[in-house]
């Protein structure tokens, strides 16, 4: 579907540098974003985010939605976003205790200490749906990947993005309310952080002009891992559909 497919780990995250104490913030994240695609010679892009990704296309939305108001254009151009489970309506998160521990600054760093693959593993398990749990290789792998240049010890630092979304709430939310970027959100129903009854309702309530993909029940936080021939395929349908409104207006 498209020429080039960049990824990318953010600061603290995956294979980059994770340094302590760091004021990881997600301003700072979109900065990267918009770096990184400027550094790659990319002016117009499509994003597909997941979780805290999230939370970087809202701040990203929200700048191009500035700049349409300003009746300016800048360098890069959202064309499509495609959201899929993450806290972008702050107040349906139902955060979980490993979530909370790390907020507390007394707590958190025993438990950074204290944190091995037992603890990882069921923490991390919960967000998985039963049927669609991770392989014990996987497991292994999720752990190394998060544990890589000491990355355990900088979870607190990190899950500093939750109370940034409350503190931000209304600049992000408004984003996806105002926006005239063609929306999508891809969402796995059985998912604890974001429950279905409360955030999916409140999601539908307000950016009704975003399109909806639910996935089967048993699907939860992780659709890209859980269920990624779905995710796929929701994600071509609502491309193709941006495709075809793309070529609706050329001919208008």
């Amino acid at each position: 579907m498209f020429g080039k497919v960049v990824v990318l780990d953010f600061l603290g995250y995956g294979l980059s540098d994770k340094p302590l104490g760091h004021n990881y913030l997600m301003v700072e994240h979109a900065d990267s974003v918009e770096f990184l695609l400027k550094k790659l010679g990319h002016k117009r892009y499509h994003i597909l985010s997941h979780d805290m990704g999230d939370t970087v296309a809202q701040e990203l939305i929200h700048r191009q939605n500035k700049l349409t108001e300003a009746g300016k254009k800048g360098e890069l151009e959202i064309l499509s976003v495609c959201l899929m489970n993450g806290g972008i309506i702050p107040e349906t998160i139902d955060m979980r205790l490993l979530q909370k521990v790390m907020l507390n600054p007394w707590l958190a760093p025993i438990a950074m200490r204290l944190s091995n693959r037992i603890m990882f593993k069921k923490g991390f398990g919960e967000v998985f749906g039963e049927k669609t749990q991770p392989t014990p290789e996987e497991f292994d792998d999720y752990f190394s990947v998060i544990g890589y240049n000491d990355g355990h010890l900088v979870t607190n630092d990190l899950i500093q993005y939750l109370p940034q979304r409350f503190a931000n709430r209304d600049k992000w939310v408004g984003a996806l309310e105002q926006t005239k970027i063609p929306l999508h959100i891809i969402f796995g129903p059985s998912d604890p952080v974001n429950p279905h009854n409360t955030f999916l309702k409140k999601y539908k309530e307000l950016v009704p002009h975003s399109g909806v993909t639910e996935l089967p029940s048993h699907i939860s936080h992780y659709p890209h891992l859980e269920y990624p021939e779905g995710v796929a395929k929701a994600y071509k349908q609502f491309f193709e559909s941006w495709k075809r409104n793309e070529a609706s207006k050329k001919q208008e």
